[in-house]
């Protein structure tokens, strides 16, 4: 609990006075409030509160995940049921963006290309024939 507080001590704060009326961070440091009873609060945040968010290193929670999923879905059916009716030019969706998705791109650029360089380093050389 002692890390949280350090590395989310702005998260746990709000959200403890948002999900906890009447309940303060505070009250732990004045020695009000249990140690016990500030990890359970932490410990059972909703999915959605800054502090998971926070942990997680993710702005969305499940919610807008699973709607961004949804909507990218209709999107994509609508463009197929436009291509199937014979409209000439169809929508052309793209996937919504999501958070971390720059990393994502980065991250397959890497591997790509260190894939690529392996394969180029190890191609198989042609033996010499006797």
């Amino acid at each position: 609990m002692i890390t949280l507080l350090r590395h989310f001590p702005e998260e746990i704060e709000a959200d403890i006075l948002r999900y906890y009326p009447g309940q303060d961070v505070a009250h732990w440091w004045q020695g009000v409030l249990s140690s016990r009873r500030l990890a359970l609060m932490i410990e059972h945040l909703p999915e959605d509160s800054a502090t998971w968010k926070a942990r997680r290193d993710d702005r969305w929670g499940e919610l807008l995940h699973i709607m961004a999923y949804l909507a990218d879905n209709v999107a994509f059916l609508r463009a197929d049921a436009q291509k199937i009716g014979g409209v000439e030019n169809p929508m052309k969706p793209e996937r919504l963006p999501r958070p971390g998705d720059e990393e994502t791109v980065e991250n397959a650029r890497e591997v790509s290309k260190s894939l690529h360089d392996h394969l180029l380093r190890n191609q198989e050389k042609p033996e010499a024939k006797n």
